[in-house]
């Protein structure tokens, strides 16, 4: 049994149980201010449900609001700095959960959620900031946004460790532009990051050897908004996944240069938000045509397809659930409040080794039809 967690532009947060047809709780507050700008597991450790019992959502207002995830009841409320949050993440520092949230002006703010009287701590990063990623066991923030290359932060002394540098400028001798949409880090090593630019590129660091990328692979001509990193549990490969402006999710593979590996189609808006199921090859997309798609990553087949009403703006996997029977016979699912959308069955996805055995079955039989 897989769930997926959407926010969308209303501030509405739906929980989504593909194989069952159910889409439950629904929760959050609706308004033109009260958007989710992102998502985050936020359950402690010794929750019952884990890491995923509790959710945070981080609004367009600059609140960040606490929900149980089974039930839909709100556990907590913060409001910080004044801002847009463009990043926020839930992680335990010596045994308690820490909240920190980055603004577009670059404030950065952590504070410890069980203990709300603690004062919080503030510091600065640069600025225009569009997306962050923490790496709490190095104590580690790396962010970036547009026309701000990659930089990395110390959380513990609050000092830049890590400032990139552009590449040269082109033939006209002019800058060339970025937007950091997405940051991810290499095998969770500190010293390798990867991230995508809205102007089509995907830029590979090490920090060990430069301040410029490393390898730089170019995706297109249209514009990345979204970028997720599959890691193949079987192989330990990476590969990166971006959603574009026009629909198109695509999977790229680094050993081979940053060759095209696969395109996921279905989508007929622009993709808002990206993200890889722990352990099993789905990635699940949601953007601006209002639906919910879970396709197989390997066989890049459309197995959930889910109308949600709102335009979404972000989307969670849950990974409490193992995959089961029924999961291998997808369904499609609707919002209990739509009555006008028809679902659509999608075949059922086959692995490589059952592939490669019917191909074996069906090459014996010919032998045999032309003995005969």
């Amino acid at each position: 049994m897989v769930r997926v967690v959407t926010g969308d532009e209303t501030g509405l947060a739906k929980v989504v149980r593909l194989e069952k047809k159910i889409i439950a709780p629904k929760f959050g507050e609706q308004g033109k201010m009260l958007a989710v700008e992102r998502m985050c597991f936020s359950g402690a450790t010794g929750d019952p449900n884990g890491a995923e019992g509790e959710i945070a959502l981080a609004r367009r207002d600059g609140v960040v609001l606490g929900y149980d995830l089974q039930s839909g009841t709100q556990r907590w409320r913060m409001k910080g700095v004044s801002g847009c949050i463009k990043g926020m993440e839930v992680f335990e520092v010596d045994g308690e959960r820490t909240l920190l949230t980055c603004m577009d002006t670059g404030a950065v703010e952590v504070k410890t959620l069980s203990d709300a009287q603690r004062a919080a701590r503030i510091f600065q990063i640069s600025k225009p900031v569009q997306t962050i990623r923490v790496l709490p066991r190095y104590n580690l923030l790396a962010a970036g946004g547009d026309n701000m290359d990659l930089e990395l932060w110390d959380l513990t002394t609050q000092q830049q460790s890590f400032k990139a540098r552009n590449v040269k400028n082109d033939f006209l001798d002019l800058r060339v532009p970025l937007s950091v949409v997405g940051i991810e880090s290499l095998e969770n090593d500190p010293n390798k990051w990867i991230y995508a630019s809205a102007h089509q590129e995907l830029r590979i660091y090490d920090i060990r050897v430069q301040k410029r990328p490393v390898q730089i692979y170019k995706t297109g001509e249209v514009k990345i908004t979204t970028f997720c990193l599959w890691r193949d549990p079987t192989t330990r490969v990476e590969y990166p996944i971006i959603g574009e402006a026009e629909g198109r999710i695509a999977k790229f593979e680094m050993r081979k240069g940053g060759l095209l590996a696969g395109v996921m189609k279905g989508s007929a808006g622009s993709i808002r938000g990206l993200m890889c199921h722990p352990t099993l090859p789905l990635v699940a997309s949601v953007g601006l045509d209002r639906h919910l798609r879970v396709h197989h990553i390997k066989s890049r087949k459309t197995l959930f397809k889910v109308y949600l009403k709102q335009r979404l703006t972000s989307v969670l996997f849950t990974s409490d659930l193992e995959e089961t029977d029924d999961d291998k016979k997808p369904k499609v699912a609707q919002d209990d409040d739509e009555n006008d959308s028809e679902g659509e069955m999608y075949p059922e996805v086959q692995s490589e080794e059952e592939e490669a055995a019917q191909a074996e079955e069906e090459e014996e039989e010919e032998e045999r039809s032309e003995e005969h």
